[in-house]
């Protein structure tokens, strides 16, 4: 078994605050409507905003609990990697005034890898080179599109230079590869193109994954120092 490092989810911390405030707005309202003709009531008009913000806030958990059940779902699969493996999950990191958020990163002695779930269903169209994906309900949708979304191949490019320079700066040479999971098992993908790989969940329940982590042979192996130097330096950005 992998060993699988990380701290509080900040999803599930994002989570939480959206909870205190939805409480914080549910007993503004109860107050309001409590004390009842004490208040004037021009200020019932409040009731109004508070109500469409708890509106808003349950449409964000409703995003961040597929955010977690996806990465809880990475999880579990990475861990059955051997214990030669280590994961960090959920890293944040500072580099040349600006911040990349990984959801994933493993490290063996064949490489670096960067993983990013996407927990999203329905047909999912692009190309790796374009700046966003379509998202639609059926394959054949006239050019319509229920949204659009940044490119996670884009994404996980960023990530790699970000992690390569970090490498450079530690004198450690090894192949960083990008991976990006889709976790739902209503995911439908179409890519034209891409220079990373791309596994669904449904298909063999991330065992396709675990098995090209285990197998890649794309450059020089890590020593075990190598590895021990590289997992110290990212677990900072935990």
């Amino acid at each position: 078994m992998a060993t699988i490092l990380k701290k509080k989810n900040r999803l599930k911390r994002h989570r939480l605050i959206h909870y205190f405030n939805i409480l914080f707005n549910i007993i503004f309202i109860y107050l309001f409507l409590y004390l009842g003709t004490n208040i004037h009531f021009l200020l019932y008009l409040l009731i109004f905003p508070s109500t469409f913000f708890i509106y808003i806030l349950n449409k964000k958990i409703k995003k961040l609990n597929s955010g977690i059940k996806g990465e809880d779902t990475t999880l579990q699969v990475l861990k059955k990697l051997k214990s030669s493996y280590t994961v960090l999950s959920d890293l944040k990191i500072k580099s040349d005034h600006n911040s990349a958020q990984i959801d994933t990163i493993v490290i063996g002695k064949n490489g670096v890898f960067i993983i990013e779930t996407k927990n999203i269903f329905g047909f999912i169209c692009g190309n790796g080179n374009d700046k966003t994906i379509s998202i639609s309900n059926k394959y054949y949708s006239n050019g319509k599109t229920n949204f659009k979304m940044y490119n996670p191949c884009r994404q996980v490019k960023t990530h790699i230079k970000k992690i390569n320079k970090i490498l450079k700066n530690l004198n450690v040479d090894c192949n960083v590869d990008g991976i990006i999971y889709f976790t739902n098992p209503n995911a439908n993908v179409i890519f034209k193109s891409t220079p990373l790989k791309i596994f669904l969940h449904k298909t063999s329940g991330g065992y396709d994954m675990l098995n090209y982590i285990s197998n890649s042979n794309k450059g020089k192996n890590l020593t075990k120092k190598e590895q021990s130097l590289v997992i110290n330096v990212l677990k900072k950005y935990l």
